[in-house]
């Protein structure tokens, strides 16, 4: 049987299964302990409005098979939060009752100031209206009161929390709520806001960096392309000192920074149509590209794509601005571009080794904590010597701040120089090799690594020496 067949047979046991229970629950009173709070059938339900006090509402509508925030230009709602607040008040019953004077209504919170107000309608007639299937009036979390403790007869769990509400039941539609105010056995979630963020489709772009295939950013006429594989790279991207070759490579660590919140970004509101000038990303996938713009304007952010809205081909959706702002850093590719040895966390490292001329240190960190072998060619290794959180951390300091001066192409003919320092980061992330070879006057000294192919950078031969004395000299 397939999936579609069995959700399909799913939801027709579930929808009889609702039924008996709404008629199980009808013979019951509606202040009975045990009933349903609310006798809607899910099936009719074709829109939801929400609101609080005085301040503008929410409304979601069915389109088909999807919803949508017709009271924020028609945009996407995430259908797992509409599907979840309709489970969560259809299952709602009642615990008791929590008195019937209007006069308490404010100190229970299901007053029209403070009550989070919950509509639901069904499908419009021939004059437009939809139907009232039901409606709730959510108040503050509450437990069992004293004083109607006191009435039952002590038989009241006072330990117990809920919900004040007040309801308009589908038996008893009247013009207003009864006075009547319940206590239910739920909690208060922000799915009864009425805020049209919370109700946003989730995520705005789907997927994710690594399903990758490329990247083209564009912005005011200018613009440059990223290969994801085998590793990021330019593409394409060439300078006058040698070509792409010698062009400095990319450094991931940004580049995943700045698609990470680019595929974070949470919608707000709408927003208004893109100008010419927006930053342009496609977003190239092996099933396909997905173009996106990103702007901010007046110190507010804001994403144009499709898909956002069920009534376009392409709308904008107002964007979280923190997570806008470091998605933004993909305009500027000097941001992109390896000038530092390595980014390794500290908390992520795992070892160091260093081999030059016929000796071998190791720095490596155990349970005990850190501790440095030092072994020279032909002779057994000299035990570990503990090593000081601190200067580990200083380290890694001096690691990471190592910067590239310059790149240059590999030369295409003749064997590469040998290294004269190999140097192996491991840590959590994988690891990591750097070789560092022959030293040119006026130039540095030569660095190679499986990280950038093709490519030679230089490094200054003093910071190379101090790298190596503040590696062999952790243990004294």
């Amino acid at each position: 049987m397939s999936r579609r067949v069995w959700v399909l047979a799913g939801g027709v046991v579930a929808l009889a299964l609702l039924r008996a229970a709404l008629w199980v629950s009808a013979a019951s009173g509606p202040g009975d302990a045990g009933a349903l709070l609310l006798q809607f059938d899910p099936a009719e339900l074709q829109a939801i409005e929400i609101a609080r006090g005085d301040a503008p509402g929410v409304r979601l509508e069915r389109r088909g098979e999807a919803w949508v925030l017709a009271s924020a230009g028609d945009l996407r709602a995430n259908p797992a939060s509409v599907e979840e607040l309709i489970a969560r008040l259809w299952s709602w019953r009642v615990e008791r009752r929590a008195g019937s004077d209007a006069l308490r209504h404010a100190e229970f919170g299901v007053d029209r100031a403070s009550a989070r107000r919950i509509r639901l309608l069904g499908a419009a007639d021939l004059t437009g209206l939809r139907p009232l299937l039901s409606e709730v009036w959510i108040g503050r979390v509450t437990g069992a009161a004293p004083d109607l403790n006191r009435e039952q007869g002590g038989r009241l769990d006072t330990e117990g929390l809920g919900l004040f509400v007040r309801a308009r039941r589908a038996r008893t539609l009247e013009s207003e709520p009864g006075p009547v105010t319940y206590v239910v056995s739920g909690f208060a979630s922000q799915l009864f806001e009425a805020e049209a963020k919370r109700w946003i489709l989730r995520p705005l772009i789907p997927g994710a960096p690594d399903e990758l295939v490329a990247l083209d950013v564009r912005e005011g006429g200018r613009g440059y392309r990223v290969a994801m594989h085998p590793l990021p790279a330019f593409a394409g991207e060439a300078d006058s000192a040698g070509g792409e070759a010698a062009a400095p490579p990319l450094d991931p660590v940004p580049l995943r920074r700045a698609l990470n919140s680019l595929y974070l970004l949470r919608g707000l509101g709408p927003g208004p149509d893109p100008p010419p000038d927006a930053l342009a990303l496609t977003l190239v996938r092996e099933d396909g590209s997905r173009a996106v713009s990103l702007w901010e304007a007046e110190g507010r952010w804001f994403l144009s794509a499709p898909g956002l809205s069920l009534e376009s081909e392409r709308s904008t959706v107002e964007v979280s601005a923190a997570d806008a702002q470091s998605a933004a850093a993909l305009r500027e590719p000097s941001t992109l571009r390896r000038t530092r040895l390595a980014h390794v966390p500290m908390a992520t490292l795992r070892r160091v080794r260093w081999r030059e001329a016929g000796r071998e240190w190791s720095l490596e960190r155990a349970r005990s904590g850190w501790s440095l072998t030092e072994q020279r060619e032909g002779a057994p290794p000299i035990p570990g010597a503990a090593v000081i959180e601190a200067r580990v951390a200083a380290l890694a300091a001096q690691l990471e701040g190592l910067a590239l001066r310059s790149w240059e192409a590999e030369p295409e003919s003749g064997d590469s120089p040998s290294a004269r320092v190999e140097l192996n980061l491991m840590s959590a992330q994988g690891e990591f090799r750097f070789l560092f070879g022959e030293r040119v006057a006026g130039r540095g000294v030569a660095l190679r690594s499986p990280e950038f192919p093709g490519r030679i950078a230089r490094v200054d031969l003093a910071d190379l020496s101090a790298l190596r004395d503040a590696l062999t000299q952790l243990a004294r």
